[in-house]
């Protein structure tokens, strides 16, 4: 890898919900809980989150792939309901650590664009594994978006 190479992951979905709806789910810890979890894969038991500029988070849980797990990082932009974006620092990939995540919802017609982009990462395995996690947490963000549920 060069130092002039950009490792980053950038996903795009759209959801059938409003922009207010998925911000909540990204926001709420209950939501996040519900919808961060696929089964036989891994489950979200705790989130912590202080959404504001500067506030921390920290969601933990088990895996069946690395048993227990932790990320957390802090909010560096919070601009309800368009715009997140954090630093991401999983306790198993040391390639991801201090990496950010950028999330972005745009209305499109009655639902959401949602897109996603995850740069700083300083190994290609850290890309590779987010490269093929992000797909999934996000179907699952949208399944529940889409649900209706709200807390």
């Amino acid at each position: 890898m060069s130092g002039t190479e950009v490792l980053r992951v950038i996903e795009e979905i759209r959801i059938e919900a409003p922009v207010e709806r998925v911000f909540h789910a990204l926001t709420d810890p209950t939501e996040i809980m519900a919808w961060w979890t696929i089964p036989g894969q891994y489950e979200t038991r705790a989130a912590d989150i202080d959404v504001r500029v500067g506030g921390r988070y920290r969601l933990s849980g088990t895996s069946a792939r690395r048993g227990t797990f932790a990320v957390s990082g802090e909010y560096r932009i919070v601009e309800p309901p368009h715009r997140l974006s954090y630093t991401w620092i999983p306790d198993w990939d040391d390639g991801a650590h201090g990496s950010i995540v950028d999330i972005r919802l745009e209305p499109d017609g009655d639902g959401t664009r949602l897109i996603l982009t995850h740069t700083g990462f300083t190994t290609q395995s850290a890309l590779d594994d987010h490269i093929r996690g992000w797909p999934a947490v996000l179907q699952a963000l949208r399944a529940r978006a889409e649900a209706g549920v709200t807390a």
